[in-house]
């Protein structure tokens, strides 16, 4: 697996080490995106908070429910193609790989590889995952590196032995931006870093109060060693014994207002972060420990923005580039009863407000259907012979 040089040393590279990686991955004539991928995949290891919050954007998504609906509900055998399809889409794990999908958006690329056998007279895929620090999009082609010790790419090819989702957040200023989100977070990731470096620096030389050892004139030489071996051991043991002649000395530091210069900067940029991946701050903390319902719903529905994109970009990867392979695997090239992979996102709401509403909406004839009814108020509608009370 490759490494870039500086991370064989330290956990982080410096900034001209990362401005190195940056160019080699914007350059067309020595293009090699190893660096740049490589630096990612450390911040990522690296950085607790970034990697929490990559995973709530994940699992704000895989969380919901999907389902693979029939083309035509009334239609019994297009009804049967979309439980056979489901149950093959299971037995390929796809839904297990939503995550897989979902580093796109912090890599920029992301990839399932899939293997198609015939089993039991069906058409089955193998779904394999493909690191995204393994893939490259340029000029609208995805290529997987094929050495990574020389940097040799090949297409990844024919479409349908994959599953692949793409994600520029700079599309409109810089179509070639390789790298996601991550990179975007990547400077102050840095920076996150040396301001942790220079903390614990900063604690270790002040973190013990200043000591010094003084004696009596005409104080022996043992004496003198004595004494500055007691201010050395006070401070690692916390202990000492001297004689009488020697008086050991300490100043408090003062840290106050150089710590808080620190918590200020990490809580700054923690809050950049929380801002790049889930479109607020709110979710993760308030500021003050404090907040209200108010602003709650305010971040919460930017937040549902950034989750909708997220669900519809796997849906149309799904539908694109394995339901349409897998049906015409099994079932033919007739589309009209081709089925549709969707997220079940509908929500229920407040069954008193629906009940509200569909009074209201009656008194005033506007006319519902049976099952829109039933769907607000949280029921299913009887099955014909069925009880009901």
């Amino acid at each position: 697996m490759y490494l870039y040089a500086p991370l064989k040393t330290k956990l982080l590279p410096s900034i001209p080490e990362a401005m190195k990686a940056v160019q080699s991955a914007d350059n067309d004539a020595g293009f090699d995106p190893r660096p740049l991928f490589s630096i990612l995949s450390r911040i990522v290891e690296a950085d607790l908070r970034i990697q929490a919050l990559m995973q709530t954007r994940t699992l704000a998504v895989t969380g919901y429910p999907f389902a693979i609906k029939p083309a035509d509900s009334k239609n019994q055998k297009s009804v049967d193609i979309a439980l056979a399809t489901l149950e093959r889409f299971k037995k390929a794990k796809i839904h297990h790989r939503f995550g897989v999908l979902l580093n796109a958006l912090f890599f920029g690329v992301s990839a399932i590889k899939l293997q198609w056998e015939n089993i039991g007279g069906e058409t089955i895929a193998k779904s394999s995952v493909i690191p995204s620090p393994e893939l490259v999009l340029r000029d609208d082609i995805v290529y997987r590196i094929a050495d990574v010790a020389k940097y040799t790419v090949t297409e990844l090819a024919p479409a349908e032995q994959h599953i692949v989702v793409t994600f520029n957040p700079l599309e409109a200023i810089n179509p070639k931006h390789t790298g996601g989100m991550l990179r975007n977070a990547m400077w102050l990731a840095l920076m996150k870093n040396f301001n942790w470096q220079d903390w614990g620096k900063f604690n270790e030389t002040y973190g013990s109060p200043f000591r010094w050892a003084s004696w009596a004139p005409g104080s022996s030489d043992e004496d003198r060693a004595a004494a500055l071996k007691a201010a050395e051991q006070i401070g690692n043991d916390a202990y000492a014994a001297v004689p009488d002649n020697i008086k050991l000395n300490f100043i408090e530091a003062v840290r106050t207002g150089s710590i808080a210069a620190y918590e200020n900067l990490l809580q700054n940029v923690n809050d950049e972060f929380s801002i790049r991946f889930l479109g607020q701050t709110l979710t993760t903390e308030l500021a003050g420990n404090s907040g209200s319902k108010a602003a709650a719903t305010v971040h919460n529905v930017v937040r549902q923005d950034l989750m909708w994109h997220d669900l519809q970009l796997l849906e149309r990867a799904v539908n694109e580039q394995y339901i349409s392979v897998d049906y015409a695997l099994n079932h033919g090239q007739d589309l009209a009863l081709r089925p549709v992979f969707e997220f079940v996102t509908e929500e229920k709401g407040d069954s008193l407000v629906n009940a509200q509403v569909i009074t209201e909406a009656k008194a005033a004839q506007i006319p519902l259907t049976q099952e829109e009814v039933y769907k607000k108020l949280g029921y299913r509608i009887p099955e014909e012979g069925e009880p009901v009370v």
